[in-house]
């Protein structure tokens, strides 16, 4: 019995020392878990299309838009492209060009009509055709943003689906109208990004999005968003960005429960 009870108190031991080093084990700077996060998308010039749906409650639809992304991180400038189109994708909406120098300011531009005409550009905080996403959900622009900390607010919950997640926060590198920072939650076992949280200058919360589903590559283990989702502030509607191709091929239908 004693040399059950000295056991036992060696296996205590030896568990409390553990608990404390991990207390104490240092976590990377949040810069450095922000590039480990971007290193997973294709840097390469990437194509997306699929469709911008709004929904109702039960899933009812109350818009649709069609859209095609271009995106280019890995080029100097690294660049956005955004095209929305009709639901039936025939006719042209707007057309959204972001361009980001690794050394400078981001600058966007906006075209609309038939033919094309420069019009005032929007914010990075601006929606994307009256939906509850913003330009800045479809170009992932607080990637790139320098000074990242982490946030370890106590309130903050740092699962996300089941998932222990690192919660990190950046501020814009210059003033967003109504925008004070961006909140970030990326699963600690992946680096993938999971959900984000728009944060207005005050500190308050105005809304979240979520990455409720994402397309890997083998096996090079990088990433991008298949379905992305947001809610309105009033809840009574939600904004989904769904991916059904990438580049040339045309992806799996998800599934509808997926979707409502």
């Amino acid at each position: 019995m004693k040399r059950f009870l000295a056991r036992s108190a060696a296996a205590l031991l030896a568990l409390a020392g553990a608990v404390r080093a991990a207390e104490t084990e240092e976590r990377p700077p949040a810069a450095a878990l922000l590039e480990a996060c971007r290193e997973g998308l294709p840097l390469d010039h990437t194509t997306l299309s699929g469709r911008l749906i709004v929904r109702k409650p039960r899933g009812f639809v109350e818009s649709e838009n069609q859209f095609t992304l271009s995106i280019d991180w890995g080029a100097e400038p690294a660049s956005a492209v955004c095209v929305l189109y009709d639901a039936k994708g025939e006719t042209l909406v707007e057309r959204v060009e972001l361009t980001r120098p690794h050394e400078g300011d981001a600058s966007i531009k906006r075209f609309t009509g038939d033919p094309l005409e420069e019009q005032e550009p929007p914010s990075l905080a601006s929606r994307v055709a009256g939906t509850d996403l913003l330009w800045l959900d479809l170009t992932l622009d607080f990637l790139w943003w320098p000074d990242a900390v982490y946030d370890d607010g106590r309130n903050i919950d740092r699962r996300v689906r089941g998932r222990a997640c690192e919660v990190v926060r950046v501020a814009p590198p210059k003033p967003v109208p109504g925008l004070g920072a961006v909140r970030m939650w990326i699963d600690k076992k992946t680096g993938l990004l999971m959900k984000a949280a728009q944060l207005a200058p005050d500190g308050k919360t105005i809304r979240y999005f979520w990455v409720q589903k994402v397309k890997q590559f083998e096996p090079e283990d990088r990433w991008m968003i298949r379905l992305l989702e947001a809610d309105s502030q009033d809840g009574l509607l939600r904004t989904q960005l769904l991916v059904d191709a990438l580049n040339d091929e045309v992806l799996e239908p998800l599934d509808e429960k997926d979707l409502r």
